[in-house]
């Protein structure tokens, strides 16, 4: 049965006596499930039936004051129907554990009634009635010493007088008799945390009945677990508290179940958003490296046509370098969402903390004091650019946190250091010269137990979205990686210091950079050239020109395909494009491999996930090419398989 407003919700639930459970929303029109709650709880009829709020809203006060009307669970949306499913039969089978206890205990307590009045009207009859009970006793003693569920009788001060065998095993120890003696206050040698016994006390004298309430507790041996109480109050005729009774269940398991099944939703929506970030990062970088390709191209050409010193040659070549650093930054996309391989390569990580602290500078708020202890003469160490980018914006990001609320100094610092056998910072590093990048904060600081699990993968100390849970664990992954060590020290309230070492390249013949301009290499052949972009066609078609080459250009594959099908052999060399309508690059080269099998290919591509993991050979081209592509890049290339061909 359903509603869709309030009134008539308790108009179905005041008038049918077979709902067993009530799913209730909290944000209604009129009346909201807070209200319906309190009317269900208020009224004789309704109040046992469990109530399980449905929300989208997860916050704790919220929560809270469901729990407090009288709310068996919660459940937020979007939700999963196997979870759905599983909390729904725990409430009911937990409502019908409790219905048979209390039929139970009114069936003990309706004998004890009519055994008084019998004693007291019928003397004669007393034997038979003790016989009686003596039997129901016995039936009793046999469910309450066999019962799965701890089973307990418990002072008002904080001591048990009646335990079941169950609920001795479930606190550890070896008899009902032993847990009686020992336990002098249960508060304090049961509960994880006493103040939840006086909770648990200060509902029981609200309501005088409690059910479902979750707590930590410990055995004998110091373990915790997981207990889920239900309880009532018992008192005397003048209203004074007499004792508790209640069941006591072991929940330790479920609890695992339910926080490995949040971990597992946790990666999964993590997954997925890489995923779509990835898609959409592969998107951006195909559209934007075919608007850098005329760009650079145009640039390129322009700077040959004016004279070497004219001013606007700097313009030029500041327009040329800054398409190469788009073309670069696009990589680092790619790599971020996964969509790019590492490319391991020499490099300066001054250059790039340079970078990221002007960055830095602009972002974090005056409240944070930067400074900088950055050994410019540092060499070079072998990582990837965008991996090493990952390490230092995280760490930065990791330090701002710890200083958010109340400011701070953040310190970082680049030096060289010599490891000896003597002196390694640790036995799993290498004896030689590290590149150590030091970053600092004056923040909150750890303590050991929490530095001890930084590295470990989802686990944060953070709010909910300012963190995954990820950032130190990838961190310690790339560094490990580069053969190189991650040191922490901290301290709580003494901030935090990471210190990343990486081996320095030992060969600096290896690294250095070249600076002359490699000579652009021409020739006379005939390409064939395919592109869908006529901004791009039109630029390729005049550096081949220059360059000395014949061209054919086509902006549809299928009516290059025809124009190769027709004259196979008036072309070299053929340059196509990846992404294409009709037919893509990888397709079209196979088309052109089955008419002429020697015919070399150069298949240039923005962005293409089909060929980002795949090989030239692989795909059946003679090389592949990313765009955006240098003039030197490109002419080289061509060059190179047709002298290769003879």
């Amino acid at each position: 049965m359903y509603a869709t407003n309030g009134e008539k919700a308790l108009e179905i639930a005041f008038s049918d006596d077979s709902l067993d459970l009530i799913l209730l929303d909290i944000i209604m029109p009129a009346m909201d499930g807070y209200e319906v709650c309190t009317k269900l709880k208020n009224n004789a009829r309704t109040q046992e039936i469990p109530v399980i709020f449905l929300t989208g809203m997860s916050n704790t006060e919220n929560e809270a004051r469901g729990l407090a009307l009288g709310a068996a669970d919660y459940i937020f949306k979007p939700f999963s129907i196997p979870v759905v499913k599983a909390r729904i039969a725990a409430v009911l089978r937990l409502k019908m554990e409790m219905n048979k206890r209390v039929m139970l205990t009114q069936e003990l307590q309706e004998l004890n009634k009519n055994l008084e009045k019998r004693v007291t009207e019928k003397v004669s009859e007393l034997r038979l009635a003790h016989d009686d009970l003596k039997i129901r006793e016995i039936k009793f003693r046999s469910i309450f010493n066999n019962a799965v569920e701890g089973i307990y009788q418990a002072a008002p001060e904080g001591v048990f007088f009646n335990a079941s065998p169950s609920m001795a095993r479930i606190l550890g120890y070896d008899s009902s008799e032993e847990l009686i003696s020992s336990v002098t206050d249960i508060g304090m040698q049961c509960y994880v945390n006493p103040d939840d016994r006086k909770s648990l006390m200060d509902k029981l004298a609200q309501s005088g009945l409690i059910r479902g309430f979750e707590t930590r507790m410990k055995k004998k041996n110091g373990d915790i677990i997981w207990c889920s109480i239900s309880a009532r109050l018992i008192r005397n005729a003048q209203g004074q508290k007499i004792y508790t009774e209640g069941f006591c269940m072991d929940i330790s398991k479920q609890k695992k179940a339910e926080q490995a099944l949040i971990e597992s939703e946790t990666r999964l929506r993590h997954s997925r958003k890489m995923e779509a970030i990835g898609t959409m990062a592969g998107g951006i970088a195909h559209d934007f490296n075919n608007i850098l390709f005329p760009i650079l191209g145009y640039a390129e050409m322009m700077s040959d046509d004016i004279p070497g010193d004219s001013p606007l040659q700097e313009s030029l070549n500041q327009i040329i370098k800054g398409t190469l650093r788009a073309k670069n930054l696009v990589k680092q996309i790619l790599a971020f969402s996964r969509q790019h391989d590492q490319e391991n390569k020499p490099l300066k990580i001054q250059v790039i903390l340079k970078e990221i602290l002007k960055l830095s500078r602009s972002t974090l708020p005056a409240t944070i004091e930067i400074r900088q202890d950055i050994d410019n003469t540092c060499g070079m160490v072998m990582a990837d650019h965008t991996q090493v980018n990952q390490i230092i914006m995280n760490l930065i990001t990791n330090a701002f946190h710890a200083m958010e609320d109340d400011g701070g100094i953040l310190t970082i610092r680049l030096k060289e250091k010599d490891f000896t056998s003597d002196i390694l910072p640790s036995p799993d590093l290498s004896t030689g010269t590290y590149v150590c990048l030091t970053i600092s904060d004056t923040g909150i600081g750890m303590d050991k137990s929490i530095k001890e699990k930084i590295f470990d993968p989802y686990f944060t100390t953070k709010e909910v979205n300012k963190g995954t849970g990820l950032g130190l664990s990838a961190v310690h992954g790339i560094v490990k990686s580069s053969n190189g060590k991650v040191r922490v020290e901290s301290e709580p309230g003494a901030g935090t210091s990471f210190e990343i070492c990486l081996p320095r390249i030992v060969s600096e013949a290896e690294n250095k950079v070249a600076t002359e301009k490699i000579p652009v290499k021409t020739g006379s052949e005939r390409i064939l050239l395919i592109d869908d972009d006529r901004a791009i066609i039109n630029m390729l078609r005049s550096m081949a020109d220059r360059l000395g080459y014949q061209v054919v250009a086509h902006y549809n594959s299928m009516d290059a395909l025809e124009a190769f099908r027709s004259a196979p052999d008036n072309f070299d060399i053929v340059i196509t494009d990846m992404t294409m309508p009709h037919m893509t690059g990888d397709r079209f080269s196979v088309e052109l491999k089955k008419i002429r099998p020697d015919i070399p290919i150069i298949l240039c591509t923005g962005f293409s996930g089909k060929i980002e993991d795949c090989t030239a050979s692989e795909i059946g081209v003679e090389r592949v090419l990313m765009k955006p592509i240098a003039r030197e890049e490109l002419a080289n290339a061509v060059r190179a398989i047709l002298d290769n061909r003879g």
